[in-house]
């Protein structure tokens, strides 16, 4: 439910800048397109959905340049299809929001202080991290919630999705699930940091203050060009849609690039803290090898 509420208030939205940078009342946007008056005000106040077909009618009639016309139509159709995660929607709740962005983004940026991001993460990670968050969870609600995630990653096979993720460092020093756990993880970040659509820096234990110091967030670009700030909470989190204050993450954005190690150095900083845990995780095996071997 309330990822199509997203999607809708999104081509309502547009549907209404239409007719306001044309210049037009209801009344005049509604004969040009064809529609009634009162069917459009509908449309506008999301009262009611608009199909692909009625989308495409409206963006013609109203002289809607091609692209952007195309993009508004496939956003009507996306608002009104069945998307995958839907059997998920008991366990996620108003999480399922974050699906529908990453599913309409052609650009996703994600800064994270002491998680790594759920579109590069292990199944063993996001398992520990899930039971740990939800003490208490009952186990096939958090089997559900991890099945889901590792769907949403099939989204990076997407060549014309770009994913940029800046992570804190100490978000690689922890221990979710252990050492031998956390060590697959980051290996796994590390091959992630070397494909072609996705790029990973960290920031440094060190890094001075920046502008968005204690404030993890995501940064989607959405295909009908729309900018989408998203903050996850206890709760399930929230939207930011305002163009200002948008503009305000992207500055921050841009703080964080410059205080994260360059890209190489990144990848060799997630290839020492990955032989960190890998390290502890064969001492451990060690000690339970050599305890093992003593009562034999």
């Amino acid at each position: 439910m309330v990822a199509v509420s997203l999607r809708r208030r999104r081509l309502a939205a547009a549907i209404h800048q239409i007719r306001e940078d044309a210049g037009l009342t209801l009344v005049q946007a509604a004969k040009i397109s064809g529609f009634s008056q009162p069917k459009l005000s509908r449309i506008e106040a999301m009262a009611i959905g608009i199909s692909g077909d009625d989308t495409l009618t409206y963006c013609t009639n109203l002289g809607v340049p091609e692209e952007v016309t195309e993009a508004l139509v496939q956003l009507a159709r996306r608002a009104k299809s069945r998307d995958w995660w839907r059997p998920y929607s008991d366990v996620l709740g108003r999480s399922a929001g974050f699906f529908e962005l990453e599913a309409d983004a052609v650009s996703v940026r994600s800064f994270t202080l002491d998680v790594i991001p759920g579109l590069v993460q292990t199944p063993e990670y996001c398992h520990a991290m899930i039971r740990d968050g939800l003490n208490g969870e009952p186990e096939e609600a958090i089997r559900q919630r991890v099945e889901a995630r590792m769907q949403r990653q099939a989204k990076l096979d997407d060549p014309k999705l770009t994913f940029w993720a800046i992570i804190d460092e100490s978000a690689l020093m922890r221990n979710y699930g252990g050492a031998a756990v956390m060590a697959d993880q980051l290996e796994k970040l590390t091959r992630n940091a070397q494909q072609g659509n996705i790029s990973i820096q960290v920031l440094p234990l060190d890094a001075g203050v920046h502008g968005a110091v204690g404030t993890p967030f995501d940064a989607y670009t959405l295909t009908d060009g729309l900018g989408v700030i998203a903050r996850d909470d206890i709760t399930g989190g929230y939207y930011i849609e305002n163009e200002e204050e948008v503009q305000a993450y992207n500055r921050a954005w841009s703080e964080l690039i410059a205080a994260a190690l360059p890209f190489g150095d990144s990848i060799e900083r997630l290839r020492r803290r990955s032989m960190e845990h890998r390290s502890r995780a064969r001492g451990i095996s060690g000690e339970m090898a050599e305890k093992h071997a003593k009562r034999q």
